[in-house]
């Protein structure tokens, strides 16, 4: 069962379960499970006062395990091996199916999949523009200063009289 491997996940993950069960009586139990709301694995970490833990889990690892832990069965994954998919999806650094999908967040994957390459690409990029912008500057100062040397001639031509 997806929801079981989910309460493990949130066990191994945040370090405690995802429901307090602590009422004794049936009806108070069912109260409970009626008003609770899903605390994420790393605001339970946070709560701990695993800060480090909490910002590990973040992001797709919380998305992950509310999605196996849906209270809706329609709302989780298919199976066991969907789970897993995902898991290791995130492991990979890949886009995980759970989450929403986006330009933005599929362009932070990749860019975190392939930092050197992006980084290169990008000084590429910057050394080019650097480039251009240098050649652009250089050839209007080359044009000024051959405005410059023509009003000089001209000017140099009317003061020996060879216009006169």
């Amino acid at each position: 069962d997806v929801y079981a491997l989910g309460v493990v996940l949130y066990e191994l993950l945040a370090g405690r379960l995802p429901h307090d069960r602590s009422g004794s009586s049936a009806v108070a139990l069912t109260d409970q499970l009626e008003r609770e709301t899903m605390t994420r694995p790393s605001q339970a970490a946070a709560e701990a006062g695993e800060t480090r833990r909490a910002r590990l889990l973040m992001g797709d690892l919380d998305t992950i395990v509310l999605k196996a832990l849906a209270r809706e069965p329609g709302r989780r994954y298919e199976s066991a091996t969907a789970l897993a998919d995902d898991l290791r999806r995130h492991l990979d650094g890949r886009p995980v199916r759970a989450r929403p999908d986006s330009s933005l967040y599929r362009t932070r994957k990749f860019v975190a999949r392939h930092k050197v390459g992006v980084i290169s690409a990008a000084l590429a990029m910057l050394s080019l523009a650097a480039g251009l912008s240098a050649a652009l500057w250089q050839a209007r100062r080359a044009a000024a200063n051959a405005v410059r040397a023509e009003a000089n001639a001209h000017r140099a031509d009317s003061a020996s009289g060879k216009y006169w």
